[in-house]
């Protein structure tokens, strides 16, 4: 009967380790922070670097989101030369929406 109940715990003891051990998964809405904002992963944003403005990819990296700088520089527009009161100042809004 002693035998019967080793076998049966050590049983136990396996199959509740088993069940307990599982791989993390990052989550499936993962973004990287900027300037007050979320960013989604895949998408890039112009960041600041020690060697000017560059632009970034968010990405994952070993379960944590990232920014990879890239080789790209920022793309930037200028307004052809003219009086600046015909022009409006476009503003980014990174508020979430739900």
């Amino acid at each position: 009967m002693r035998t019967f109940q080793q076998i049966f715990y050590v049983t136990l003891f396996f199959a509740s380790s088993l069940a307990i051990v599982q791989p993390a998964q990052a989550g499936p809405e993962c973004t990287c922070r900027h300037s007050g904002g979320e960013v989604a992963e895949g998408q890039t944003a112009c960041i600041k670097s020690p060697t000017g403005m560059k632009m970034a990819r968010c990405e994952t990296v070993l379960n944590n989101t990232s920014w990879k700088m890239l080789d790209a520089p920022c793309p930037y527009s200028q307004a052809p030369i003219g009086t600046v009161e015909n022009y409006s100042i476009a503003q980014l809004d990174f508020s979430k929406k739900d």
